[in-house]
């Protein structure tokens, strides 16, 4: 039973090594607001799509400056 514990644990760390945590979860924390437009978008037709791009391109921002702010925190740098 211990060594069925031991294989799954290796397992695991061998799986969370190989898979691109840091670029699945940015590519998720930008994609999300655009998922939430979209959704918006299709829902109100009559929204202007400009709007909506200026209000994305806002968020995105506000996120790359979290990011960034969460990055030297992290980091220490």
């Amino acid at each position: 039973m211990q060594g069925l514990i031991e294989y799954i644990k290796c397992n695991i760390t061998i799986i969370i090594n190989w898979l691109p945590i840091y670029q699945i979860v940015l590519a998720t924390y930008f994609a999300t607001p655009v998922l939430i437009i979209s959704y918006y978008h299709y829902k109100k037709p009559e929204a202007k799509s400009i709007f909506l791009a200026f209000i994305l391109l806002g968020v995105w921002l506000v996120q790359m400056l979290l990011w960034k702010q969460g990055y030297v925190i992290y980091y220490h740098t």
